[in-house]
């Protein structure tokens, strides 16, 4: 009972101190944030797809050494996060589920902050995912901000792009492709990361979080590398970015049949044979089309972004290996082909965004492949470093393994030895991408894209069924109706009753608009639900008693 009477009497205390602890907390909140602070932060927040979050920040201050600092005061208005561990999932960036780049965020209720520098003007938070590569360039930072500025400015993205300052949080360095990023930006966009180092810097109102709308493809951070779910409204969007891309560009569009590009690669994952490849080409247009072909041979790290997309925006083949410039396909005119080459043991369908661009119902563009099946056409580079598929740092043992392996590739991110040696592996090409390029000169398609039909059919439903009348009689119940007003066009129609009486149900479909049920004289109501279908798509009902 002692025993018993100590513990009691412990745990009473424990409380009880640890009550007076926190109200001790409190008040010395109390007592610096209902001082007068110079600033108080707030932020208003929405939820969007896959738990993203769209937020603006009034008077959010960075600090080389504190990171984001949100000021909070009794004046703060938190609105759309219910918990403060909500901070922590706001993402500056569309590259979800990836451990380091959350917003870095502290709330402090501290006054004494001096050297504030104050920017009044509003800017947009972007994060860059890797700013050297030109598909994580386009796919995780343009591409979503072009959708996240549709939204906000509802549809003019110019507006948009003419209102907010682009601010980078990220700690690299400009990189090759900042041209793409001066499209988003008032003025030119600038970076944390060169701010004085010795002042707090607010910005009186920032905008963070990106649009997914437009993310075709993930990484495998927290789940397999693949697809994302895809939508006809993406190539909407897509042909939108690709239109505006070309504006901004100086980009003119001049189809030309017999202009194929060739892209090159002369850092990694190189072809060894460009010439022979090149000869490959020209060998079977030649053959195959009856025609000689104007080839450009283009390399991102050589020719201007500029002048890559003009080569690409005339051209009616783009073929090369695998690699973040093929993923500028989407600029390829109407009715084009990209041929996609890949090294021995890497599958499409786990590491190609530009395959899953092209499985986009409604895309422009018509996609072909060509795999090194031949394992000794493979040229492996060991000695490169590990995340260039680099084996020195394993056992030999290991490295033999590797080696004598067909290929079982991770399906998640990042440093699979066996995935990074076969995607930094070179190539040398056989004559077997003549079949690839002759089977997409034999099968190819002059038909006119018209993006706004596909949208419509995706889109478009009937109303509802129009001018219902019911009539009964001792036996029979006789009704009739309109079609609905917005499918006058279609000789497709056919509808679909459900009728509850008292003892049973029917189904009825019908390409009628009217119908002569018996039934039994001692049924008093009848209910009807009407629904006008076209072929693959479904109406609205109408609800009747009669």
């Amino acid at each position: 009972m002692w025993a018993l009477y100590v513990l009691k009497n412990n745990i009473f205390f424990f409380v009880v101190f640890t009550y007076f602890l926190y109200e001790d907390s409190c008040k010395e909140i109390l007592a610096y944030s209902l001082n007068d602070t110079p600033l108080s932060s707030s932020v208003f927040c929405s939820n969007h797809k896959n738990n993203s979050k769209r937020c603006v920040f009034l008077n959010l201050c960075y600090n080389f050494h504190s990171d984001f600092i949100f000021l909070l005061t009794g004046k703060s208005i938190i609105s759309g996060l219910n918990h403060k561990k909500d901070f922590k999932n706001i993402f500056p960036t569309s590259v979800l589920n990836h451990s380091a780049l959350p917003l870095k965020i502290s709330l402090t209720y501290a006054k004494n902050f001096s050297d504030f520098k104050i920017y009044e003007k509003e800017v947009f938070l972007l994060h860059r995912f890797k700013p050297d590569n030109i598909m994580h360039v386009v796919h995780d930072d343009i591409l979503p901000l072009f959708a996240t500025y549709r939204d906000l400015c509802l549809g003019n993205v110019s507006v948009c792009a003419s209102k907010y300052d682009i601010l980078f949080s990220d700690r690299n360095n400009d990189g090759p492709y900042l041209e793409w990023y001066r499209a988003f930006s008032k003025t030119e966009p600038f970076k944390l990361s060169n701010l004085n180092k010795s002042l707090t810097h607010c910005f009186t109102k920032v905008n963070v979080g990106l649009s997914i709308d437009s993310v075709i493809f993930q990484y495998g951070f927290l789940q397999n590398r693949g697809p994302t779910v895809l939508s006809v409204n993406q190539v909407q969007l897509l042909d939108q970015f690709k239109t505006f891309m070309y504006t901004h560009f100086g980009i003119n569009n001049n189809y030309q049949i017999n202009n194929v590009v060739f892209l090159a690669r002369k850092v990694n994952r190189k072809i060894l044979n460009e010439e022979y490849v090149e000869n490959i080409i020209l060998k079977t247009f030649k053959r195959d089309f009856d025609t000689s072909v104007r080839l450009l041979n283009v390399d991102l790290s050589i020719n201007s972004s500029k002048e890559v997309l003009q080569a690409i925006a005339e051209a009616s083949y783009l073929i090369g290996m695998h690699g973040s410039g093929m993923f500028l396909s989407l600029f390829l005119p109407e009715n084009s082909v990209a041929i996609e080459m890949f090294p021995y043991g890497i599958y499409k369908e786990l590491v190609s965004p530009l395959f899953v661009m092209s499985s986009i119902p409604g895309i422009w563009f018509r996609y072909f492949s060509w795999e090194n099946v031949v394992l000794l056409n493979s040229f492996p580079h060991p000695e490169y470093s590990s995340i260039l598929g680099g084996l020195t740092h394993l056992e030999r043992v290991k490295q033999i393994d590797i080696f004598g392996k067909t290929a079982n590739i991770s399906k998640e991110c990042c440093n699979d030895p066996l995935f990074l040696s076969r995607m930094y592996q070179d190539t040398i090409v056989d004559d077997s991408l003549m079949k690839i390029i002759s089977y997409s000169l034999k099968t190819q398609t002059k038909h006119s894209f018209d993006f706004s039909q596909i949208y419509i059919f995706e889109w478009f439903f009937p109303s509802v069924v129009q001018n219902i009348t019911c009539y009964r009689n001792v036996s029979n119940l006789i009704l009739s109706w309109n079609h609905p007003f917005n499918v006058e066009w279609s000789n497709n129609i056919y509808y679909d009753l459900s009728i509850q009486m008292s003892r049973h149900n029917l189904s009825i479909y019908t390409s009628n608009s009217f119908l002569n049920l018996q039934m039994d004289s001692d049924i008093s109501t009848v209910k009807i639900w009407i629904k006008c279908n076209l072929p693959g798509i479904e109406g609205l009902d109408t609800f009747i008693t009669c």
